[in-house]
């Protein structure tokens, strides 16, 4: 049985990410805060558990004095409870609303890298000996850090105090020397903080889209409530042959925004609408990326 839902289970999940990439339409983005509620309301169902055990082994007491080992323990399983869930709390809260200052250092580290890239194209080297000699380690006449004094003191804009990035340069080199050339799956799973870092996961966000422009209606309501901003959603219906739609479009119109442009029906009452023209539909809104 275990086999079968696990086959069934992994089928949900192709579904279910399909849907969420390619289908559903999310116009807000919660910038990975939906984790942490989630995590709160996880705590909230092991207090509820935990207290309803407690109140089960309170009641066999009366009963039978065996029941008092397992309350004992559920007790001390609650409190345990609440000082984990005041230690997630306190290390968590910080970077829900800021970014760590490590990141900020790594980020500075990588655009210099980036830069001696640049500068490495103009003089004929590749890109990839600069990476090997700057990011791989193999240069064994000098050590990591020499290598980069080398490098970031001629873009000084982009690390002004090169002092309180070396913490964060020797902990990156200590956990790139642990790095496998040709990890598996298990690996990589087990050992996320150096398969996963902040320089692989920097290399899935895309940096060549151009600049974007808003309207100055979407910049003025940007921070509005969707309560305050929201219009009347248009009623669409397909377009037929006896004018129906259009009068009930001229008689509903004044009171709610109706249409049935882009849409009618065929012999057989089917909607028919083009699909490859959805953008210019009555309810088709634009996407605004923020």
């Amino acid at each position: 049985m275990l086999g079968f839902a696990a086959i069934g289970l992994f089928f949900f999940y192709l579904a279910y990410r399909y849907e969420f990439l390619y289908v559903y339409g999310i116009p807000y983005d919660t910038k990975g805060l939906m984790y942490a509620r989630a995590l709160q309301q996880l705590f909230v169902g092991l207090y509820l558990a935990e207290l309803c055990l407690i109140g089960l082994f309170s009641i066999g007491t009366g009963q039978s004095r065996v029941v008092l080992g397992p309350l004992v323990l559920m007790i001390i399983l609650l409190i345990f409870t609440v000082i984990v869930h005041v230690s997630l709390n306190a290390a968590l809260d910080p970077l829900l609303k800021y970014l760590p200052k490590t990141l900020e250092t790594e980020e500075q580290r990588l655009l210099a890298l980036e830069l001696e890239e640049a500068e490495a194209e103009k003089e004929g080297r590749t890109s990839t000996q600069v990476t090997t000699g700057l990011l791989d380690g193999q240069d064994q006449d000098r050590t990591f850090i020499d290598r980069l004094e080398n490098v970031i003191p001629r873009f000084e804009n982009a690390m002004p105090r090169f002092e309180n990035v070396m913490p964060s340069l020797l902990h990156w080199q200590k956990k790139h020397e642990n790095r496998s050339e040709n990890p598996n799956f298990i690996i990589k799973w087990f050992r996320p903080a150096i398969y996963q870092d902040y320089y692989t996961l920097r290399k899935l966000v895309p940096r060549d889209f151009a600049k974007i422009e808003y309207d100055q209606t979407v910049e003025q309501e940007t921070y509005f409530h969707p309560a305050v901003t929201s219009r009347a959603p248009t009623l669409w219906v397909p377009r037929d042959v006896m004018g129906v739609s259009r009068a009930e479009c001229k008689d509903t119109g004044e009171v709610i925004p109706m249409s049935d442009e882009a849409a009618h029906l065929d012999g057989k009452n089917g909607i028919v609408w083009d699909k490859d023209r959805a953008a210019e539909v009555p309810i088709a809104r634009e996407k605004i990326y923020w």
